[in-house]
């Protein structure tokens, strides 16, 4: 084989090896997070306040990450998955803690474990003060420091 030979096939063996590497199958796609919305609300009538604090929990299979903002500074805050309802035992299944930083903002990430419905059609998922929990259950009320969620998960 002369020099043009040699290079027309390598050229051409080149072009198939890459043309099967691109051909091959490719890996199943990762599932897609999924986002939960937490927000500071009324407790009066549980709408949303405006410009009031604010969380959003990014989930898949096993694994999240909250950032909560415009919290109390310099406290510490537990997210639960809390089971309805009030006074069922354990009430809460935590899923992580943070404290928050000068700014008020706060970032907690874990392993999610089987969220609990309790009497609801889905979990609720809530970012509460470190103080207000004991491990099983709720010790205080403080709903304006608080953030709940936008929708049941």
């Amino acid at each position: 084989m002369n020099g043009i030979t040699k290079t027309i096939m390598l050229v051409l063996g080149i072009a198939l090896l890459f043309g099967a590497v691109s051909a091959a199958p490719a890996a199943p796609a990762a599932p897609a997070a999924k986002h939960l919305m937490l927000f500071e609300k009324n407790p009066a009538d549980w709408t949303v306040v405006a410009d009031g604090a604010w969380g959003k929990m990014m989930y898949k299979a096993d694994m999240f990450v909250f950032n909560g903002h415009g919290l109390i500074k310099d406290t510490d805050y537990a997210l639960i998955n809390y089971i309805d309802p009030w006074g069922a035992n354990p009430q809460y299944i935590l899923l992580g803690e943070g404290s928050t930083n000068r700014g008020g903002n706060v970032n907690i990430a874990g392993t999610l474990p089987p969220l609990q419905t309790g009497t609801n059609a889905g979990a609720k998922v809530w970012l509460v003060l470190k103080s207000d929990i004991d491990g099983t259950k709720m010790t205080a009320w403080n709903p304006t420091e608080y953030l709940f969620e936008a929708n049941l998960i």
